[in-house]
């Protein structure tokens, strides 16, 4: 499990995502050896949104 935006703040609304976060995340999950056809769920309407 992992947060799509690496930034230390818990309330939501001040949490904004889109592209370069969706291409951030990919990056780390390639430095981790995740296989590129993993299945990401994203938690929370946001997230699944911008990950979509």
């Amino acid at each position: 499990m992992t947060d799509l935006v690496a930034i230390n703040e818990s309330k939501s609304d001040n949490v904004v995502s889109g592209e370069a976060e969706v291409k951030a995340l990919e990056s780390h999950l390639d430095q981790l050896g995740v296989s590129s056809r993993a299945v990401l769920v994203g938690l929370g309407d946001k997230t699944a949104a911008t990950l979509r």
